[in-house]
């Protein structure tokens, strides 16, 4: 979540400011170096279709992937505290 409130209070703006300001003959020459990376990135993805279906093809199979592997995890915690219940000395709850 952090860096979510990052992106949305630093980039988002950065990006917006550089985006959306009138072009102005040749500003592209006059831009950092890091601007021309982030242009370099989106651009495909503002202009380009297939580019965007791939794009967000990708973002649902890594969602995909990353919610499968949440039950596999809470199963393992959920035995792991039940072996440590029964390793209690002196709880015959579960004798």
């Amino acid at each position: 979540m952090i860096f979510s409130l990052i992106v949305a209070f630093v980039v988002t703006p950065w990006a917006a400011v550089r985006l959306l300001r009138p072009a102005h003959g040749h500003e592209h020459d006059q831009e950092d170096a890091l601007t021309r990376l982030y242009r370099r990135g989106m651009e495909p993805l503002i202009g380009n279709a297939r580019v965007r279906l791939v794009f967000l093809a990708g973002v649902v199979f890594l969602l995909l992937a990353a919610v499968a592997l949440v039950p596999l995890e809470a199963r393992h915690g959920e035995d792991a505290a039940v072996r440590q219940q029964e390793r209690v000395p002196g709880d015959d709850r579960h004798a």
